[in-house]
């Protein structure tokens, strides 16, 4: 008589994998549509937060002071924040030189799946990193996170408006590259770099730039269901003998086709909107004056 417990192996089998794949997928929080970007916390999601920082561990070692010589030891680190969308996890990692170290910190930005904890690094890092809004771009279900930057510390910094999407493609976040299409040499105010928008900057002390300004917005600025960016800047620049010269741009980017397009506005009607919109939310700027 045949053994009938042999073919009830593979079946079994099976279901225990598909039991192991729903327990240590993650769950939806409270008001989530299963599988709806969210960010997680100790408290929302205790389980998913301890594996991922299990999963971490090596990178939230502290640095050893002798192996990262002449680069200053950064011996605090922890997990900023987790965003997840389905089972791709985007980890924001912090790290400074020590927990009470005011400088300023240092990000770097790595993509998991929260099933089989495959990770892959998708920013090497930057400086002060802020979340700005979640912003829909294109008809992905996924946003985009769009967050600013400092290009340095201790300097005069810069300040770049960047995001990270979620590509379907690879089911891994990715760093959103904006270097639009076709460059608009109308100003060099405002000019896209594959990191994103300069939204922002120090003034240099030695430098013929005395002044620098903007005003800018993520939002659907067209009505067609999709978020744009505008921004206006102001330039002031002083020369020999005292001469002032005063550069002044409204730029507009929205997202053709997997790829940032647009640059610096020239038509007078849509200038007048984009200002006007920009300045009702910052109505005290010298740009809205």
């Amino acid at each position: 008589m045949k053994d009938k417990r042999g073919h009830l192996r593979p079946i079994l089998a099976a279901i225990l994998i598909s039991l192991s794949a729903v327990i240590n997928s993650p769950q939806k929080s409270d008001g989530q549509e299963p599988g709806a970007f969210h960010w997680i916390s100790q408290v929302s999601d205790p389980k998913l937060w301890t594996s991922t920082n299990r999963v971490f561990a090596m990178e939230l070692t502290p640095d050893d002071p002798i192996k990262v010589k002449p680069y200053v030891a950064l011996k605090y680190k922890y997990i900023a924040r987790i965003g997840i969308f389905e089972s791709a996890e985007l980890v924001i990692i912090g790290e400074r030189e020590t927990a009470d170290d005011k400088t300023g910190d240092f990000f770097i930005t790595y993509s998991m799946d929260a099933v089989t904890h495959a990770k892959a690094l998708i920013d090497k890092g930057t400086y002060e990193w802020k979340l700005v809004s979640l912003a829909h771009f294109d008809t992905s279900p996924a946003p985009d996170v769009v967050f600013s930057s400092l290009t340095c510390t201790e300097c005069e910094a810069g300040q770049i408006l960047s995001s990270f999407f979620y590509d379907a493609s690879t089911k891994r976040w990715r760093m959103r590259d904006w270097t639009p299409r076709e460059r608009n040499p109308a100003s060099r105010l405002g000019i896209a770099t594959s990191r994103g928008l300069p939204i922002g900057r120090d003034v240099d002390p030695g430098g013929d730039e005395v002044a620098f300004d903007c005003v800018w917005a993520v939002q659907d600025f067209t009505s067609d269901g999709r978020d744009d960016v505008a921004m206006r800047c102001r330039s002031v620049s002083e020369h020999n003998k005292g001469r002032r010269t005063t550069e002044t741009a409204t730029l507009f980017y929205s997202l053709v086709d997997g790829r940032f397009q647009g640059g610096a506005v020239k038509t007078p009607g849509l200038e007048m909107k984009l200002k006007s919109e920009l300045c009702a939310a910052k109505p005290n700027s010298a740009l809205c004056r």
